[in-house]
């Protein structure tokens, strides 16, 4: 079990009762100062235990993905219209063309959060269309395959559940004063290792050029962590102000190295995810995977307002 390890990633944990996500340049500052702290603080080895990374390329994976969506997207960010999806699984038409990610706790098995890349031509991503791109910025892209990270949601009050039951040492216990720019501190942790998957599988295919909409203010913590991103257009209001930004995926953290060496080995050491189809093998032939007898006690939400695991508890036998 142990030889396995790498699957596993822990980001150290700052309290947190908030529900919502950080919102303001004062929260992204302090989130930011916490992650640079405790990356100063040589805590940087946490990436690899706590939270456990799934490609989603099964349908009860997607349903896991997509119910995720339904929860930050229509029922509490409220930017999209929940009785549209009476499944209580969010989608559009791009998931058709896109990987989709997973996170959940290992102390708790619940699931934490989600991300999409949406893989094809650069005139077909949802940035093209939601954005003006300057060309000029990137001609020098091939644009046979690049890909756009989208649909990032965390769910930071179950990070906050997850917290309390975790067996971590290196944690920091949640209490009652926390606030917005703590939960920050803990999404920002676990965001980065949605990155950290998205980009190795990215390296996998040969996907070089990736694609961010974000706020400029968010892009600033991005770049201070050593992920090199750079504007390709204007502001464009979407959900507030957000700009596109391009990553280079094979040279885009050169940075990194030089200011938090020991993130960078982690952040690049490979395998950051683990297929989810190994789960449902593991479950069917009983072959032996990474750390499986963790993978059948895993627990899925018990949300009212949507059966978020109906589809995934079936790939364990009903557990």
């Amino acid at each position: 079990m142990r030889a396995f390890k790498s699957f596993r990633y822990s980001f150290r944990r700052a309290p947190t009762n908030s529900a919502q996500l950080v919102r303001g340049k004062n929260c992204h500052l302090a989130t930011y100062r916490g992650v640079h702290d405790s990356l100063k603080g040589g805590h940087s080895h946490m990436l690899e235990q706590g939270y456990d990374f799934y490609l989603a390329d099964t349908d009860a994976g997607k349903t896991i993905h997509y119910g995720l969506r339904y929860q930050v997207y229509c029922l509490r960010e409220k930017f999209e219209n929940p009785a549209d999806y009476p499944n209580g699984l969010e989608t559009d038409e791009y998931d058709d063309s896109s990987v989709h990610f997973i996170v959940r706790s290992h102390a708790t098995g619940e699931w934490l959060g989600a991300m999409r890349l949406i893989v094809g031509p650069v005139q077909e991503l949802p940035v093209s269309r939601i954005s003006s791109l300057d060309p000029a910025h990137f001609a020098a892209a091939n644009w046979k395959e690049v890909a756009e990270a989208s649909r990032l949601c965390v769910l930071a009050s179950k990070i906050s559940r997850s917290d309390s039951s975790s067996s971590s040492t290196d944690s920091v216990r949640p209490h009652s004063g926390g606030s917005p720019c703590e939960s920050g501190f803990q999404i920002s942790w676990l965001a980065l290792g949605l990155i950290r998957a998205a980009r190795q599988y990215c390296l996998k295919h040969g996907i070089v050029h990736g694609f961010f909409l974000i706020s400029d203010s968010l892009a600033r913590m991005v770049r201070r962590l050593g992920i090199d991103i750079e504007p390709v257009g204007s502001p464009c209001r979407h959900r507030g102000w957000r700009r596109p930004y391009i990553h280079n995926v094979k040279t885009g953290c050169r940075a990194m190295a030089v200011r938090y060496p020991d993130l960078y080995d982690a952040f690049c050491r490979p395998p950051a995810y683990i297929p989810f189809s190994e789960v449902e093998k593991t479950r069917q032939t009983g072959r032996y995977i990474p750390y499986a007898d963790d993978l059948r006690r895993t627990r899925y939400p018990s949300e009212s307002e949507t059966d978020l695991g109906a589809v995934a508890r079936a790939a364990f036998g009903g557990r």
